[in-house]
């Protein structure tokens, strides 16, 4: 398995730990994108459909099937559109989704279930999100970093002293 798809499993808890609740990932393989996303809903998994194909057939999944996974965790689905290079890394583009006045945590959820990366300024991550440096709908390859801007914090007044000022 490459590199960022252990990644993306970490980060989303697809493998269980001893205190989880666990269901067995369906077997998806020869449905369509769109039956595996309906099996997958009823078996209580969420999904990533990797190349956004819905009518292609799924040639691989992750977890597979059979597999004890935590309940509500991401299965990622791969159909017959996806494409690998020679490293088995996905290489399909993707839309980078409108980032424009969502938090940065759903903007990072966002990206990372494409394969993209969230970048920004530590110092003005509040709020949620004015610009974003790749437009909507344009298509980029997976890692991808797309860099968005918060409103600059307004520094707060100075706070009035209600102390009477002395008197003569």
């Amino acid at each position: 398995m490459n590199a960022v798809l252990t990644d993306l499993v970490q980060y989303y808890g697809i493998l269980p730990d001893e205190t989880t609740n666990t269901t067995t990932v369906p077997d998806l393989a020869n449905l369509t994108g769109e039956e595996a996303i309906y099996e997958l809903a009823k078996a209580g998994f969420t999904t990533n459909l990797v190349d956004s194909e819905k009518t292609a057939v799924v040639v691989s999944q992750y977890p597979a099937a059979g597999t004890q996974a935590a309940s509500g965790s991401l299965v990622l689905i791969f159909t017959s559109m996806t494409t690998f290079n020679d490293e088995g890394v996905y290489k399909e583009l993707v839309a980078v989704p409108s980032l424009v006045e969502r938090r940065r945590q759903d903007a990072f959820d966002k990206l990372a279930a494409l394969g993209l990366v969230l970048s920004f300024d530590k110092t003005q991550c509040t709020g949620q999100i004015l610009t974003q440096s790749i437009p909507e709908g344009e298509l980029v390859p997976p890692g991808t970093t797309v860099y968005v801007t918060f409103p600059t914090p307004t520094p707060r007044p100075e706070e009035e002293s209600t102390t009477p000022p002395p008197e003569n």
